[in-house]
């Protein structure tokens, strides 16, 4: 490492590390990666500044870094059968993921411009930045032939590229009796799928339980989620066949990476109060639900209420040009969208109240020398749902953490509203 500073006002940083995977072959598993940052704070050189004007900085960063994969995952395992073969103990290989001895170490090189100002005493803030990130050669597992004898393998995939703005603004608009502190944040990012290996422009990742695929396709974002379409004719009309779908082609309806985040936080402060109040959302991505897929083919929802009485008429044309009135049963009818996309791929956008606190410092009323500080609030966390379009779930459930599944709902357990007390003192 290696830091320089002139005059307080211009910085510099640069490191260099190598690292050696143990979990990655020998041959392959060395990786030398920088890293340079830079910052100038410019209203330091002004020697009349205004006095409205407190602070500015501009920083630039570039840096890489590098990864493996889990430990013992790229190597196999042996066990024995329960059944023997002619009284002899046969063998068996106890993963169903093809390691890979030609895998070499992630790597991620960024480079980011940043802007940061304070002005009216602290009151007024913003802190600014862009960004590019590529990934290449990440480590993941995909889907193979099982006859093969295993069900996937890992990979280097290729590059993937996210760009993006992140910006924060920072007020105090009231600074009397009353303090209130407000901010705004938000994100945007734009991933792309840049290469993949061998060359391919598809290959997918994930299956969901029981329908829909997360692919990663080149020229797109990351994290495609595809599903079959209805059978359409060459007008778009939706085709069935004795009132029941057909399947269509298989499609790409989105990405199941949000592509902007936000936040609101707002602090009142108020003789010994604090109450603190924060919304926030992401959207821009779709989800692929497994989850009302299920509840819809066995009755469960609310969607599979029509049709109860009198079987259900399908929205949709015959063969021959004429619109459908074969009325289906609901239990056969729901039953027969097993495989369809179209009715089961939601936005991912969502709305939350996300968290309500309040707390009263009793150090004012409490007079005991050697306590410097005690605060007791009470809180709650995921207070409230206020906009989604994902039915019956909570759009922020996950059901695995794997960055394969983005995208992917399966049998997600509901999200939980947390209540609390919390003190804290310091001595």
């Amino acid at each position: 490492t290696l830091e320089v500073s002139y005059k307080s006002w211009l910085f510099v940083n640069l490191t260099a590390r190598n690292d050696w995977f143990s979990t990655l072959n020998p041959k392959s598993n060395s990786y030398l990666y920088p890293s340079a940052s830079t910052s100038f704070v410019f209203s330091d050189i002004f020697a009349n500044r205004p006095k409205w004007f407190n602070f500015g900085k501009i920083r630039v960063a570039y840096a890489e870094v590098g990864g493996d994969t889990d430990p013992y995952t790229n190597a196999l395992y042996y066990g024995l059968n329960s059944n023997t073969l002619n009284g002899i103990g046969v063998g068996t290989i106890n993963t169903d993921i093809s390691p890979n001895p030609n895998l070499k170490p992630l790597k991620v090189k960024e480079a980011e411009v940043g802007l940061e100002l304070r002005t009216f005493n602290s009151r007024v803030n913003l802190d600014i930045s862009v960004y590019r990130k590529n990934t290449v050669d990440e480590i993941l597992n995909v889907a193979i032939s099982s006859a093969s004898g295993y069900e996937q393998t890992k990979v280097n995939i290729g590059k993937l590229r996210n760009n993006g703005v992140e910006m924060m603004l920072s007020l105090i608009p009231v600074e009397k009796t009353i303090t209130w502190e407000t901010s705004l944040s938000g994100a945007i990012n734009n991933s792309e799928v840049v290469e993949l290996a061998g060359g391919q422009t598809s290959f997918r990742v994930a299956t969901g339980g029981w329908v829909g695929f997360i692919a990663h396709e080149l020229g797109k974002p990351l994290a495609s989620v595809q599903g079959f379409d209805y059978k359409r004719d060459s007008q778009g009309r939706i085709i069935s066949s004795g009132g029941k779908p057909i399947l269509g082609n298989l499609i790409t309806y989105g990405s199941g990476v949000p592509t902007w985040s936000a936040a609101w936080t707002n602090t009142l402060m108020y003789k010994g109060f604090n109450l603190f109040i924060q919304f926030d959302g992401k959207g821009g991505n779709v989800v692929y639900s497994n989850t009302n897929f299920n509840a819809l083919r066995h009755g469960l929802s609310k969607a599979s209420l029509p049709g109860r009485e009198g079987g259900v008429v399908m929205d949709g044309w015959n063969a021959d040009g004429t619109p459908n009135t074969t009325a289906v049963p609901a239990e056969e009818y729901y039953s027969s969208v097993r495989g369809l996309g179209a009715p089961f791929v939601f936005k991912g956008d969502y709305y939350k109240l996300r968290t309500i606190s309040l707390g009263y410092d009793l150090k004012r009323v409490l007079k005991i020398d050697f306590i410097r500080g005690m605060t007791v609030s009470v809180f709650c966390n995921n207070v409230a749902l206020l906009k989604k379009y994902l039915p019956n779930l909570d759009p922020e459930a996950t059901f695995a953490t794997n960055d394969n599944y983005q995208g992917m709902e399966v049998n997600t357990l509901p999200t939980t509203r947390n209540l609390g007390v919390n003190i804290n003192v310091k001595f």
